[in-house]
């Protein structure tokens, strides 16, 4: 008999394309995204396939991960020991 047992996945989605975000990029718009790796701000159906993904059948052997939908920006900041908030 299988134990049973659920599989604990996360996201993390960076900054997205939406109304809220684009009030918060403000004046600011250009710096933040330069800030960010691949250049561009997430799409709200970029997240939603990650999101998908994780809750699918296709992910079953992925367990307690969490997963930064952010253009790579966290994983820049860690690996340079930077304050992620300097660019803002």
């Amino acid at each position: 008999m299988l134990a049973s047992y659920t599989e604990p996945n996360f996201s993390t989605p960076g900054l997205t394309k939406a109304e809220m975000s684009a009030q918060f990029m403000g004046e600011q718009g250009e710096s933040v995204i330069k800030s960010i790796p691949l250049g561009r701000v997430g799409t709200p159906e970029g997240i939603a396939t990650a999101a998908v993904f994780l809750a699918s059948d296709f992910s079953d052997y992925i367990t307690g991960v969490i997963t930064d939908i952010d253009g790579d920006f966290m994983m820049d900041k860690m690996e340079l020991g930077d304050n992620i908030f300097k660019h803002f």
